[in-house]
């Protein structure tokens, strides 16, 4: 009995030893949680610096959690919120375009706001600044050319024009646009038989104001079964501005009139204002009644 109790003390001896052996820290590894992280995010991948980066540094409550832009909750809200994405704040000589365009960190808004010397603050606003490395990592991704992740480099988009609004004159020089029935999200009332300009203000990222095309103003009589009853084509005045005359006869009178306007950039970008998808004040914005 006493020889079996001193076996089975042994074993359970051995195997305790063996068990301490097995999680004893090896001397030789000495790759710290940083060198991991770093290890991990090597090839400055959108989801690595998604994963280890973005989500866990600037994905803060009301900070980056899809409170305010950009929106770092995942790894496509980064990425779409970033490359080639306006800036919403910028530095007092406006010096920057986009958050990040691909291959120039240093006109990059993201990368500007990494620094310690940003007019706005240094990024992350309330909390530890990003290493060194980390900073690095997030330059070599801007380098390589901010791609996605499916490893694609991404063209620079081309927007379609925008069309900021109109102006009516009539033949006097006198603005008479603001002349509604209710308010600016209300018909128009305009006088019978009256000459009149029309201004519209466009513009376009890529096309100069010569170059846009097409620039027609339509009429029709139904928003959603849309058929013209009658049309313009505008010519360029200067910089942004388009104009072009006519007569107030050349509409039926005493009943409401839609129009938009449509216009198209130099690579195949069109506008139509509205459209659509345009909200209901939007379309009453742009409806008159000749009377």
């Amino acid at each position: 009995m006493r020889k079996l109790v001193t076996l089975l003390f042994t074993l359970l001896l051995i195997l305790a030893c063996s068990e301490e052996e097995l999680y004893t820290d090896n001397p030789f590894d000495v790759e710290t949680e940083e060198d991991a992280l770093l290890r991990v995010l090597d090839s400055s991948s959108i989801e690595g610096l998604q994963q280890n980066i973005f989500s866990l540094k600037c994905a803060n409550p009301t900070c980056h959690d899809g409170s305010f832009e950009p929106d770092f909750r995942t790894t496509e809200s980064t990425y779409n919120s970033l490359v080639f994405h306006q800036v919403t704040k910028n530095t007092p000589d406006e010096d920057f375009e986009h958050r990040v365009v691909p291959g120039q960190p240093d006109s990059s808004w993201l990368y500007y706001r990494l620094g310690a010397d940003s007019i706005l603050g240094r990024m992350p606003l309330y909390a530890d600044p990003l290493s060194k490395r980390e900073k690095e990592l997030i330059q070599n991704w801007i380098l390589r050319g901010a791609p996605n992740s499916k490893g694609e480099i991404p063209q620079v988009p081309n927007l379609s024009p925008v069309i900021y609004g109109y102006n009516v004159h009539d033949s006097a020089g006198t603005r008479i646009d603001q002349n509604r029935d209710d308010g600016w999200a209300s018909h128009m009332i305009l006088p019978k038989n009256e000459d009149i300009r029309w201004t519209f203000y466009i513009e376009d990222d890529r096309t100069p104001g010569p170059q846009l095309k097409v620039h027609r103003l339509e009429f029709s009589l139904d928003h959603e079964n849309w058929q013209v009853i009658h049309s313009l084509n505008f010519v360029r005045l200067w910089d942004v501005v388009f104009i072009q005359n006519m007569n107030t006869q050349e509409l039926p009178s005493d009943t409401l009139v839609y129009f938009r306007y449509y216009v198209e950039d130099a690579d195949g970008g069109l506008s139509i204002r509205p459209n659509a998808n345009s909200p209901g004040w939007l379309v009453d914005h742009y409806t008159l009644v000749i009377e």
